[in-house]
């Protein structure tokens, strides 16, 4: 009986040994393993937004901040981060930068065409 209780309590410690391991991989990436993944998928789509937008991670959540030229390019950065393994959520506080209207002035164009025709 006595070999019997000592065969019992190493099996339970080998189970909580194995079981604390199992948790301990299953963590996951650190969280700058993950800011870097979302750059670098960021940066793979499009090389120009890489500097645009700054990314955090805190706890397995991103952040993402900047500005962008469009809603479709606000979606897409965030669906980026959200493809990276490891992220839990991805908070997109991306601004879309108003676009630049250029008017025409008659007056200037006519000058500017005048002068080169000469």
């Amino acid at each position: 009986m006595k070999n019997n209780l000592g065969a019992k309590v190493i099996v339970s410690f080998i189970c909580l040994a194995m079981a604390a391991f199992a948790l301990a991989c299953k963590k996951g990436p650190d969280d700058a393993a993950i800011t870097s993944g979302v750059k670098a998928k960021i940066a793979a789509n499009s090389p120009a937004l890489a500097n645009a937008v700054a990314v955090t991670t805190v706890e397995g959540v991103v952040t993402l901040t900047g500005a962008v030229d469009s809603d479709a390019i606000k979606a897409r950065v965030e669906q980026d981060a959200k493809s990276v393994d490891g992220v839990k959520s991805v908070l997109n506080n991306l601004i879309v930068k108003p676009p630049i209207v250029f008017s025409e002035d008659s007056t200037i164009k006519t000058a500017v065409m005048a002068n080169l025709a000469k």
